[in-house]
């Protein structure tokens, strides 16, 4: 019986184990996407995005989005 419970145990926490691995996996990158207006709701095509504090930039299409 302490047999069955000690491999029984061994396998839960390897299942939980490799589980988990893909949230190791994961980085800090994502997507930020959206249109940029001016205050009068016209949209502004070649607007130079910046993102801070990484300092990435994009410039909108034109129709304003920008990804």
């Amino acid at each position: 019986m302490l047999r069955l419970s000690r491999s029984l145990l061994i396998s839960l926490f390897l299942s939980t184990f490799l589980t988990s691995i893909p949230s190791f996996a994961q980085n800090d990158r994502g997507t930020v996407a959206g249109v940029v207006t001016d205050a009068t709701g016209a949209i502004l095509p070649g607007a130079r995005v910046e993102l801070d504090p990484s300092g990435e930039t994009g410039i909108t299409n034109l129709q304003g989005l920008f990804t």
